[in-house]
């Protein structure tokens, strides 16, 4: 009995990966920007560029080297940035199907569960977070079953990994098993002491050639600086305005989100006083992972940010779902199991409205005539072509595929750009390398003087020839970054004003100071190589 029991989670969960990898692919048109941010700096690894050594990380170094193995792996275009995504939501959505079966102890709950983490559709730079917050939890409870020092070496390992995804990443999950480690049962506090103790020193041991490699190229003080910063901007960006939410969908799940962990962490503490069994090693370490998650991803835009937290929160759920499942009386067990079951439906409900799940089933173009070999291979020609118009994130790229072509007949990878906005995906579609160790440029942030100038000199150091602004923002951008400014006016001169409508421009400026080597026979413009 146990055996097909098994058997049919492990059926159940790669039904699951290949499901989900499929509909993610299929569905895939045009990655967000923040997608193009990744792949800027894996480009710039794969060209031989290292994160903090030479260009500005706001803790993210193992997500640029992810991106940069895919394509190495699978050549250097979109369609192994899609592989990776597409996979990576399968792999996540498989190990919550798994978890949330552990917690409910009912197949049912974590096969929707896992729908549940589908159908919300994170975006797909978030896949990195999907995965911290399934495996994470399955790996503290594996520690549980068999405390040891082999499983204390892997739970360290996890959390430093995460950490190496993005450093928030690592602090969430890392205060999570430390939590799991003091909980677990032990004759007197000492030895959970003692076992937390060990684990935070493993830890340190693991992350302690990064952090030495952090000081041997930007400096520690610095690179946290940077963090910080970027933290303190991007939150300040994405901030909550409560007094303008409008009740719907997003605003119940965020509701819905905030309220089950405290549910759960209610229903331990009633326990607690009937003096009845309770799981708090499991349940309170992925209360705690679930109320960080959801202080540190729920922000503006809700309908973008909710999918970044619905694994644990979804955990929790599972887990409450199992506790009414398992009451002692039938009244009160029927009575939480419809109340569970009511609330399920009310959560599913939400999703679709909030994910607009029907728009993205029908861009997978599966429920028309095509057979799904020839919708796998469309797609793959789309992701494969570089200029393709169903996978370009904005129209306003367009425009600039000539210019793009021109990068590519006349220079050289040594020829570097600079964009000054936030547009990572014109490095990746020219397939250069951004200049001044700036991949993108955000009103308020690394603008101070000695972040302009490490910026300048850097860009002395390289050879930048061209240099991109939208008309829109590009004001904005002189004020904002003053000095980088004075600089690129003494160096460049305007090339050509393209258009985007008949109101913004993108602006090319080329650098003087560069000798052609000859004329650019379809543009007129000077060639370098």
């Amino acid at each position: 009995m146990l055996d097909g029991r098994r058997a049919a989670i492990a059926v159940s969960a790669a039904a699951i990966l290949v499901a989900t990898a499929l509909f993610r692919f299929l569905e895939l048109r045009g990655f967000p920007n923040d997608q193009f941010e990744h792949l800027a700096g894996a480009q710039q690894i794969l060209m031989g560029e290292w994160p903090n050594r030479d260009f500005f990380d706001p803790g993210m170094p193992l997500t640029y080297l992810t991106s940069a193995v895919a394509q190495l792996l699978l050549g250097r275009t979109l369609f192994a940035e899609a592989i990776l995504t597409s996979v990576a939501f399968g792999v996540a959505a498989a190990i919550t199907m798994i978890g949330a079966t552990r917690l409910s102890r009912s197949l049912l709950v974590g096969i929707v569960a896992a729908v549940f983490c589908v159908a919300i559709f994170p975006r797909p730079y978030t896949y990195p977070k999907a995965l911290v917050c399934a495996v994470g939890p399955l790996v503290m409870w594996a520690w549980l079953a068999r405390p040891s020092l082999a499983r204390t070496i892997g739970l360290a390992f996890t959390s430093v990994v995460a950490f190496l995804f993005r450093y928030d990443y690592g602090v969430y999950l890392g205060a999570a098993a430390v939590l799991t480690t003091l909980l677990a049962p032990a004759e007197s506090w000492r030895p959970r002491v003692a076992r937390a103790a060990m684990l935070c020193l493993l830890i340190a041991i693991m992350l302690s050639p990064y952090a030495l490699y952090i000081q041997a190229t930007e400096g520690m003080a610095t690179a946290v600086a940077g963090v910080l910063e970027y933290g303190a901007r991007h939150a300040d960006r994405t901030k909550l305005d409560f007094f303008n939410l409008t009740w719907g969908p997003e605003l119940a799940l965020f509701y819905g989100f905030h309220a089950l962990p405290m549910i759960a962490l209610i229903w331990c503490g009633i326990e607690r006083l009937r003096r009845r069994p309770i799981d708090a090693e499991v349940v309170l370490p992925l209360a705690l992972l679930t109320i960080l998650v959801n202080v540190g991803f729920l922000r503006d835009p809700l309908s973008a940010r909710l999918p970044d937290a619905v694994v644990p929160v979804t955990f929790v759920g599972a887990w409450l779902s199992g506790r009414a499942a398992a009451l002692s009386t039938r009244i009160v067990r029927v009575t939480a199991v419809a109340c569970a079951a009511m609330l399920a439906a009310l959560g599913a409900n939400a999703v679709i409205g909030a994910a607009n799940l029907s728009e993205h089933v029908i861009r997978t173009r599966l429920t028309g005539r095509e057979d799904i070999v020839r919708l796998l291979e469309r797609k793959t020609g789309e992701l494969v072509d570089r200029f393709s118009r169903q996978q370009i994130p904005d129209a306003r790229v367009i425009p600039l595929f000539p210019l793009f072509e021109y990068v590519g007949r006349c220079t050289t990878t040594a020829h570097r750009l600079l964009v000054t906005s936030y547009a990572p995906e014109l490095y990746v579609y020219s397939r250069r390398m951004f200049a001044g160790g700036q991949k993108v440029f955000m009103e308020g942030y690394q603008n101070g003087p000695r972040d302009q100038q490490r910026t300048i000199d850097r860009m002395k150091r390289q050879t930048t020839l061209l240099v991109i602004a939208p008309s829109d923002v590009y004001e904005e951008w002189q004020r904002g970054f003053a000095r980088v400014n004075a600089y690129v006016r003494t160096e460049f001169r305007p090339l050509v004003d393209i258009p985007i409508s008949d109101e913004r421009a993108w602006h090319v400026l080329i650098n003087q100071g560069l000798p052609p080597v000859r004329t650019d026979a379809q543009t007129g413009w000077p060639c370098y190589r």
